[in-house]
């Protein structure tokens, strides 16, 4: 019989092979092939049933039976979800780092223009003025690193993405595509929404600034 079969995984469990043909097998030689079933249900009770079967035919016969769930897909599933695992707690503990590192310069800065803030509103800035002018200034260079993250991401993830298209090597994305947009967009509005928080709390505090104190403010 000759024909076209879909796709399958045959090196990697994460990577569809490009080339994969089928050759007819010799029943002669059966002892040295391996058998490929697939179960539903129970799978214990599916391992018994096929025991009993083959027992059936030759009570000589000794198969030895592997769980491809358990064995051979289990480590192919390890070096992506340990790679996840990893990426994950880095970036948990690299997000309160940057926003604390906002937080701390909005203030700074914040602290170091209190006297310019004090004349503004003696001249008639209201504190909506005030408030915008420092989210502007804040959020202007994080507007700036979330472009330039997205340019440089997408050439990381290029480069990346070309060492890993030979057969065989593992995928660390996974089925994603390395131009996800959904993760580039979301991963952007995410650190733009803790850098903005981040800048609003220390432009809350200048919006309360007296302008008669700042303008004595040395």
């Amino acid at each position: 019989m000759i024909g076209i079969a879909k796709d399958v995984r045959n090196a990697n469990l994460t990577r569809v092979d490009p080339v994969y043909f089928y050759l007819p097998s010799d029943p002669a030689r059966f002892a040295g092939n391996a058998l490929l079933i697939r179960v539903e249900g129970d799978p214990v009770e599916a391992t018994k049933a096929v025991l009993d079967s083959l027992k059936a035919m030759d009570e000589t016969f000794q198969p030895s039976l592997v769980s491809l769930e358990d064995a051979h897909m289990r480590i192919q599933r390890l070096l992506p979800q340990m790679l996840g695992t990893f990426v994950g707690i880095l970036a948990c503990l690299a997000l309160p780092l940057a926003a604390v590192g906002i937080y701390g310069v909005i203030s700074y800065l914040v602290s170091q223009r209190t006297r310019e803030i004090g004349i503004r509103m003696a001249l008639g800035a209201t504190k909506a003025d005030v408030l915008n002018l420092i989210l502007r200034q804040g959020m202007h260079p994080v507007i700036i690193g979330a472009a330039l993250g997205l340019l440089l991401s997408a050439t990381a993830s290029s480069v990346v993405h070309a060492f890993l298209v030979f057969p065989g090597t593992p995928d660390a994305l996974f089925g994603v595509s390395f131009l996800d947009p959904w993760s580039f967009v979301s991963l952007s509005c995410l650190l733009t929404a803790v850098a903005l928080l981040a800048s609003y709390i220390p432009a809350r505090r200048a919006m309360r600034v007296d302008p008669m104190a700042a303008l004595r403010y040395e």
